[in-house]
């Protein structure tokens, strides 16, 4: 954040693939606008900004800011962070709020707010066990890249249609399983994948044919069917591609509770968790959002924890 603005690599998020996301396009990176547009309804909301030279100063220059935007009758402020040390100051500038909102990356400096350090041993987990596989709903630029990537190394993978899923779900999701059963008789270490990603035309496409919601439906259906299936047939391992997906695929695997364990790439930790699906009771899990991870991530990953 600077200014306001989100910026991906030096790159406006307005400039990136997210402009054209099937789900949130972002058109304006400018996250003081964009939410004071969506307050405007709402009598008395204003929303400010703290900007990176506020926060670059201290934890008490930050509250400062936020006492005066109060004064100004600003309910709402968007705060720019651009290094691990905002974040640091920023955390701490939080402490004892009622109420933050924030991305993932805040969470570096708030267990200091309750006297807690870090510890070697906390990002250590089991042994990973189990068959491996991948399940990609993410439509975003650096997912689709991930796909082409795993498939142009020689990954077994397998593709998901919204319009065969229209016509029977069901029977793609078993379809999906008998295949990846047959994959794994022959060589039961072999990563696989199934996917439902597409570049954004196609989407759109399909949206416009079925319905944004029902196209959403029918596949956040699916994949979580399939990751379940999965798991109930042996994947001790397992990769979860976009946000939407693996949410709905934490929900069917019935997880509660996961312990967060080392990064595969800035933002994505591999996870270990207790599942009533799975045989063993318990699997590794990491859920990467769209955008995150580098091209080779799905090759890659496997190989951190082996």
């Amino acid at each position: 954040m600077f200014n306001g603005y989100l910026f991906v690599d030096g790159v406006l998020l307005s400039e990136t693939g997210m402009r054209n996301h099937p789900l949130t396009p972002m058109t304006d990176a400018n996250l003081v606008r964009v939410l004071q547009e969506q307050l405007d309804r709402v009598r008395g909301r204003k929303v400010g900004l703290i900007d990176f030279r506020t926060v670059a100063q201290s934890p008490g220059a930050i509250r400062q800011e936020m006492d005066r935007l109060r004064g100004d009758g600003i309910s709402i402020a968007i705060v720019d962070a651009i290094n691990d040390e905002d974040l640091m100051r920023l955390a701490a500038a939080v402490k004892g709020a009622g109420l933050v909102t924030a991305a993932s990356g805040l969470a570096i400096g708030l267990p200091a707010n309750w006297g807690i350090g870090p510890a070697v041993r906390s990002c250590g987990l089991p042994p990973a066990a189990g068959r491996k596989a991948i399940v990609a709903g993410s439509c975003s630029i650096a997912t689709n890249a991930q796909i082409r990537h795993f498939i142009g190394s020689g990954g077994e993978a397998r593709e998901l249609r919204p319009m065969d899923l229209d016509a029977d779900s069901e029977l793609q999701v078993a379809n999906a399983l008998d295949w990846a059963e047959a994959c794994w008789s022959r060589n039961s270490d072999t990563p696989l994948l199934v996917y439902s990603t597409a570049e954004a035309a196609s989407v759109r496409d399909t949206q416009e044919r079925l319905g944004v919601e029902r196209a959403g439906a029918l596949i956040e259906h699916a994949l979580s069917g399939i990751a379940r299936g999965l798991v109930e047939r042996g994947a001790g391992q397992l990769i979860l591609a976009g946000g939407e997906t693996a949410g709905a695929c934490i929900h069917a695997l019935e997880i509660r509770q996961m312990q967060i364990g080392p990064q595969i790439d800035p933002g994505v930790p591999w996870c270990y968790a207790s599942s009533p699906v799975s045989r063993s009771g318990n699997l590794h899990v990491a859920l990467k959002s769209g955008n995150f991870g580098s091209e080779d991530f799905f090759t890659r990953a496997f190989m951190l924890i082996a």
